[in-house]
């Protein structure tokens, strides 16, 4: 059973590789990585140990790029949340001179 679902896994993950056909992961493409990412994560564990290195680097590399992609979205959506909140508040900074009285 291992066997196969790593067989399937290769399939799925070769499959849409070609799919891509060189087009960059936005939009649905990377919504459609996300999902098989996930997938293959809850079966194979974070690492995707039991993958082909080939498999491996490539699901790998489309975690990376859905990380990078959640991370500029959160980014942005602070940004956005300052700029209303505050107009142009400068960010406080998390060094502080500490005095005693």
């Amino acid at each position: 059973a291992i066997w196969d679902f790593r067989a399937a896994a290769e399939e799925r993950i070769f499959g849409f590789d070609k799919a891509l056909a060189g087009q960059p992961l936005s939009d649905y493409r990377l919504t459609a990585a996300e999902t098989l990412v996930t997938r293959l994560r809850a079966g194979l564990g974070d690492n995707l140990l039991g993958l082909s290195e080939q498999a491996q680097i490539t699901a790998l590399g489309w975690a990376r790029l859905i990380r990078r992609s959640k991370d500029a979205a959160a980014m942005i959506e602070q940004q956005s949340q300052d700029g209303a909140a505050g107009g142009d508040k400068k960010p406080s900074s998390p060094f502080r001179l500490i005095t005693s009285d």
